[in-house]
């Protein structure tokens, strides 16, 4: 399986708790979804918020957020030396 097959895989295991967050789609772009990564580098993930998101709340409260799913999508990497 390639790796952006394994990523797609895995944010779509967890697009459902993150719709309860007001993510509306995440893609994948760059090397990984060009299948040209090579190991220095890094995953891109966009993320689309509700449309009116940061009318309901604060700019920091949207970072916070961001910073917690990157926490929550980093505890299941296993890192390979």
């Amino acid at each position: 399986m390639k790796r952006s097959e394994t990523i797609l895989s895995y944010l779509k295991e967890i697009k459902e708790e993150l719709l309860g967050e007001g993510i509306v789609a995440l893609a994948l772009f760059g090397c990984f979804a060009r299948d040209d990564e090579t190991v220095y580098n890094y995953i891109d993930i966009a993320i689309a918020k509700e449309k009116d998101h940061l009318k309901k709340c604060s700019t920091w409260h949207y970072f916070d957020e961001v910073s917690t799913m990157k926490a929550s999508i980093m505890k299941d990497i296993v890192y390979v030396e």
